[in-house]
């Protein structure tokens, strides 16, 4: 009896080692596998971090290159060298610099473009100036530029209206520029990235493709020819040095009539500055605020500023002689809301009436009247 229950013991005892053993092995194999998938993170940590290392190197690199070097090396992959140097469709369109921009977004979305946002902002500079719009060219439709509510475009062609007005603006049209084969590429553009666009509502009842391919390249390039003499001129235009002090009068919808100064000091690389700027409102509110602007083909200025502590963008057009500045400006994230904006450079020894506020009274009323002065 005593020798069983030893035996017994004893097999316990042998169990429990074994399954000491077998728990210690498999503690081992766990060890061993947390170890090794430790240096494996380790391992892709550092390589992700290396890569990440070489990629930002990489960037800064192309970042410190030309905007020609940038469009050769993003660019030209898919676009082909032209005999003058230009690339194909690149050289064949001129455009706003909102264009130019939504154009590089599309190829970074749709192509996936390796383009890095400080790229595209030195692309579009550089588009902009050198294949950009005449003053005269982007007048007519300066109301999209600026994000003005409510504004009913006057539509010259039904046809036009039809095959490009049903899905967006006119103005979205007109501040581009290209010859007729480009606009007869940019209707299989349309066709291609989006195929049920024939359906739409308004083109359901018209041969959209037939219209869009065979008559309307050469209206739109009778309208919106890429060679112009306007822009033969102004190509040849020396951007104004705006830097300096400013007095601005405006308007605001629901704020009233305003007048102010605008400071505008140099910043580092051309046609770029500093702004800040002070709004006094005929109902005693006074606002302030200060940002960074750039000016693109000689004319259009686009700031990025804060005004009473919200972010407000400037969309304005220069004067040729770069003495005064008109447009509006509106908050980023209600661009409904925002203002009529004059701007003229400030001259000692000179004056001249910028405003006179109110702007018109009730008949056979009288209203204390103010004139401003530059």
């Amino acid at each position: 009896m005593g020798e069983m229950r030893s035996a017994e013991r004893s097999l316990q005892d042998a169990d429990g080692e074994s399954r000491f053993q077998a728990s210690r092995g498999i503690r081992r194999k766990n060890e061993t596998h947390t170890a090794q998938w430790l240096v494996r993170a380790l391992a892709a940590l550092l390589i992700l971090i290396l890569s990440s290392t070489s990629a930002s190197a990489s960037e800064t690199n192309v970042q410190a290159l030309a905007p020609q070097k940038i469009l050769e090396r993003r660019c030209a992959p898919c676009h082909q060298r032209l005999p003058d140097g230009g690339y194909s469709r690149i050289s064949r369109i001129r455009a706003v610099p909102e264009a130019w921009d939504m154009t590089i977004i599309r190829m970074r979305r749709v192509q996936h473009a390796r383009v890095s946002p400080t790229e595209q902002a030195q692309l579009v500079k550089y588009l902009a100036d050198s294949q950009g719009l005449a003053p005269d060219e982007a007048a007519p439709y300066r109301y999209i530029l600026e994000r003005r509510p409510n504004y009913i475009e006057q539509i010259p062609n039904a046809q036009l209206g039809l095959v490009c007005g049903s899905c967006h603006s006119l103005g979205r049209v007109g501040l581009e520029r290209r010859p007729a084969d480009e606009w007869l590429k940019l209707a299989n553009f349309h066709l291609g990235q989006f195929p049920s666009l024939e359906y739409h509502s308004r083109l359901r009842s018209v041969q959209w493709w037939e219209i869009a391919s065979t008559q309307m390249p050469a209206e739109l390039e009778k309208r919106f020819p890429f060679d112009s003499a306007a822009w033969k001129r102004w190509s040849e235009h020396k951007s104004a040095d705006l830097s300096g002090e400013w007095r601005v009068t405006g308007h605001e919808p629901g704020a009233g009539d305003y007048r102010g100064a605008l400071v505008i000091a140099k910043s580092d690389g051309d046609d770029r500055y500093s702004v800040h700027w002070r709004l006094n409102f005929e109902r005693g509110k006074s606002i302030r605020g200060d940002g960074s602007a750039i000016l693109y083909t000689g004319y259009e200025w686009r700031a990025s500023t804060t005004l009473d502590g919200k972010a407000v963008r400037q969309v304005l057009a220069v004067a040729p002689d770069g003495e005064s500045m008109t447009g509006r400006w509106y908050y980023t994230e209600t661009d409904e809301r925002g203002g009529e904006m004059r701007a003229v450079r400030i001259k000692a020894g000179t004056s001249q009436v910028l405003a006179v506020q109110p702007s018109s009274i009730v008949s056979r009323a009288f209203a204390p009247a103010r004139i401003d002065e530059g």
